[in-house]
């Protein structure tokens, strides 16, 4: 989550940066394993077409793990967004 969280605070070093990450991740790993491992589908379609689905996986890819990084850092921050 390293990217999120400096994206979050700019002003941090990347020690800092590192180190929330990590306080962010804590009791968290399992759940983003299982997250990840749900794409594991979406993959082996894509590696079927030849990566052309990969146009449409990737901005999906990238929303869930948003959402997954705004779930963990602040609940009520995500049940607020209308999709």
């Amino acid at each position: 989550m390293v990217s999120f969280v400096m994206a979050d605070n700019p002003n941090l070093t990347a020690l800092e940066v590192m180190n929330e990450s990590r306080k962010i991740m804590s009791g968290e790993k399992g759940t983003l394993f299982v997250l990840l491992l749900s794409f594991l589908g979406w993959i082996i379609l894509s590696a079927l077409f030849r990566g052309l689905l990969t146009i449409f996986i990737y901005p999906y890819f990238i929303a869930t793990i948003t959402g997954f990084y705004i779930d963990i850092t602040n609940p009520a921050q995500l049940s607020s967004i209308n999709l």
